[in-house]
Parts: C-alpha cells; sequence; structure tokens
C-alpha cells in the first residue's frame, strides 16, 4: 500500500498516532 502525503499530513498523522498509543500504553 503506498500513499501520498505531504509532510504536514504525515507529520500530523504519526503525532496522532504517537498520542493514541501513549494513552493505550498508561
Amino acid at each position: 500500500l503506498v500513499v501520498e502525503m505531504n509532510a504536514e499530513e504525515a507529520n500530523n498523522l504519526s503525532a496522532a498516532l504517537h498520542a493514541a498509543v501513549s494513552l493505550v500504553k498508561k
């Protein structure tokens, strides 16, 4: 699966993912 996205979208997605992981691990 290849998804094209700009840097800002990638950063936002990454930040959201990390936030979700942090909540789950809390």
